[in-house]
């Protein structure tokens, strides 16, 4: 991961723990995706028990994990935008 954003230099390393919050973003967006699979197969194979439909419902969800993780940190990139205002920012380093 680059250090600053090559385009606006915003810097990607803050502080220890600040991608934390990026976890919580991963969470909700792997609900967003396992719950809908979930119950389409739940749907689909009614008879399954309900650990082996979870388990064909994650299977689709491996491959994404790459995704899930970028776009975490995006959503909380841009949360953190939202939610801070520009100006208490202290102002990028140059190179």
């Amino acid at each position: 991961m680059h250090s600053f954003c090559p385009v606006c230099e915003l810097p990607f390393r803050r502080e220890e723990g600040f991608w934390l919050g990026a976890m919580y973003c991963s969470y909700g967006l792997a609900v967003l995706i396992l719950l809908p699979l979930f119950f389409f197969f739940q749907w689909l194979f009614p008879s399954w028990p309900g650990l082996l439909t979870a388990t064909v419902a994650v299977l689709p969800y491996i491959p994404l994990t790459p995704l899930i993780f970028r776009y975490s940190r995006v959503l909380w990139l841009f949360f953190e935008d939202y939610v801070e205002p520009p100006g208490l920012c202290s102002p990028p380093r140059g190179r």
